[in-house]
């Protein structure tokens, strides 16, 4: 699947309010109708077809936990897993998406949609 045709799926799905508000409490804070929705259907992750991996659910809310980087205080979400230690994130407080790099803690190519970093 190109990531396109992911974000096309994702646009169409239904918001699982259980789900957001459980990762907002997390997070502490609202998530945008996008993310809403790829955090409400993301029980598996999806492969992309090139090399991007969505983080699931589970990966999402324990990410802290699971790439030892304080999300939360950073006020940053991770959603995809693009390689080289680099992940998708949407920005809370700048409402913008971004890879990030987990080692140097590093933010690069910030970009208003999450089509134009994956």
């Amino acid at each position: 699947m190109n990531v396109a045709e992911y974000l096309k799926l994702v646009e169409n799905m239904k918001i699982d309010s259980d789900k957001v508000e459980t990762v907002q409490n997390v997070y502490e804070a609202k998530l945008p109708e996008l993310l809403q929705k790829i955090v409400s259907n993301a029980e598996e992750p999806v492969f992309l077809d090139n090399d991007v991996r969505t983080l699931t659910y589970k990966e999402i809310l324990n990410a802290e936990q699971d790439l030892h980087v304080d999300f939360k205080s950073n006020r940053i979400i991770p959603v995809a897993d693009c390689g080289d230690n680099d992940f998708a994130v949407y920005y809370l407080d700048k409402c913008k998406w971004s890879r990030f790099n987990i080692i140097d803690e590093t933010a690069f190519k910030e970009r208003t949609t999450l089509e134009d970093v994956l």
